[in-house]
């Protein structure tokens, strides 16, 4: 179980708070002598009980990019929101549903060409806006759009198509964010401008 960090749950920083603990989010750190609570016997109960919750390696690098946002805007509805980085570097998602008994729906099309294996009711559509340092628009740094096999445009990357969920929506948003941070774009790709 490695790789394994232990959040404190709002359950342990209301009890702290009862027991006129001094309250701190990130637990009572003293306890532990300000170590990291390690898997075991304690992590388990402390678990079972609802003090602590566990995070995967995958979920402390999601929570530490999604650290860069500096704004959430809701444009519609929760249907669309839009996730600010700094002045230079916004990602947008939107919520796509899906009609799975129409035979034209594009989950059916995708499904019949290969490109997914099972149909989601609901899918997360991103864009991305990059302004460069003279004011210029470019969609960079999607991590739901690849080069295609010819090299010659972006297309869908079936890899990343996510059910609208909160979470889904913090791994692409984060995903997004990290290839900005360490500047991976597709190389060679043709950027066309906003």
């Amino acid at each position: 179980m490695k790789n394994i960090n232990y959040i404190w749950t709002k359950k342990t920083e209301d009890d702290a708070r009862t027991k006129g603990l001094e309250p701190r989010r990130a637990g009572t750190a003293a306890y532990l002598g300000y170590e990291p609570l390690q898997p075991g016997e304690v992590a388990n109960a402390w678990t079972a009980k609802g003090y602590v919750t566990p995070l995967t390696i995958e979920q402390q690098i999601i929570n530490h990019y999604m650290q860069f946002v500096t704004d959430v805007e809701t444009i519609v509805d929760d249907r669309r929101i839009l996730y600010r980085v700094g002045d230079r570097f916004a990602v947008e998602v939107t919520r796509c549903d899906h009609d799975l008994n129409n035979p034209h729906d594009n989950m059916r099309v995708w499904r019949k060409a290969g490109f997914i294996k099972t149909m989601l009711p609901t899918h997360i559509a991103v864009e991305t806006y990059y302004y460069d340092i003279n004011g210029n628009c470019w969609g960079l740094y999607n991590i739901t759009e690849k080069l295609s096999d010819d090299g010659n445009r972006r297309v869908i990357n079936f890899d990343y198509l996510r059910e609208w969920t909160q979470d889904n929506i913090n791994e692409l948003v984060a995903e997004c964010i990290r290839m900005r941070e360490m500047d991976i774009t597709h190389q060679g790709e043709a950027v066309t401008a906003c």
